[in-house]
């Protein structure tokens, strides 16, 4: 690829669709001498004025630059393309002796551009040199307003004992955080629920414990200490062992 000049300033024509890299822009120059809502005027019998006189949308057709790719004359982390709004302020660039056109972000315009998809990537590499960055080799974290999912993911390429996920879906009020080693804490705020597993161990340490509701033992229950209710202590209680029962009193 040839040399990059900037051309200067645009602004963007239409909406970018979800995932496209690409975005129409007219450049701020030949907007100067025009009037009206010339970003709408695409159809053929369209007309904005110059110099006080009506001309067809055609003209603004061929003052529409195509620009393919983002660039990032910054070198930031972010792994996602902006996905930006009509009216838009945006740097346009060129190839030298080439038709082929880039844009770059100008500023943050929170009142055209307020909610997109937004990823921020880290390598996770110790070797880097003509590595792909992907979910598997890096750290990043996301958000999707469409899903309203925020994501912040730590890879294990490097040499770390485990990776984490973690995942908090604002739509269905649901955190979940997950390792590679299968261990896992999901929190249900909409339904209340909570569940955690761990594969070898989940150990709960608190000078009291206390347990407000009923509670189902599904497998063996183990008590080292003594045991007991508001009726006093039920340390040696004999159990009733007539229905086939092998409990084993203390």
């Amino acid at each position: 690829m040839g040399v990059l000049e900037k051309i200067g300033f645009g602004v963007v024509q239409k909406d970018m669709l979800k995932g496209a890299k690409d975005l129409y822009a007219i450049p701020l120059e030949s907007l100067s001498e025009y009037t009206g809502s010339i970003l709408d005027s695409e159809e053929s019998n369209a007309q904005v004025m110059s110099g006080g006189k009506p001309k067809q949308g055609s003209v603004v057709k061929d003052m529409v630059v195509h620009a393919t790719r983002c660039y990032d004359p910054s070198g930031s982390h972010r792994g996602s393309v902006p996905r930006l709004k009509r009216g838009e302020l945006i740097e346009l660039w060129q190839v030298k002796g080439d038709d082929v056109f880039f844009w770059s972000l100008f500023e943050y315009q929170p009142d055209l551009r307020g909610k997109e998809p937004v990823v921020h990537i880290i390598s996770g590499n110790t070797d880097e040199h003509g590595v792909t960055l992907n979910q598997e080799n890096s750290h990043y974290y996301s958000y999707d307003p469409d899903t309203k999912e925020f994501i912040l993911h730590f890879s294990n390429n490097d040499g770390e004992p485990v990776g984490f996920d973690a995942v908090f879906n604002l739509k269905e009020g649901v955190y979940f955080l997950k390792d590679t080693n299968g261990n896992y804490v999901k929190h249900n705020g909409k339904e209340g629920i909570g569940e955690t597993y761990f594969r070898k161990q989940n150990t709960l340490k608190s000078p009291k414990i206390i347990l407000d509701g009923e509670t189902y033992v599904t497998k063996n229950l183990h008590v080292t200490g003594n045991i007991d209710d508001s009726r006093g202590d039920l340390t040696g209680h004999s159990h009733d062992t007539t229905d086939g029962a092998t409990a084993k009193p203390r």
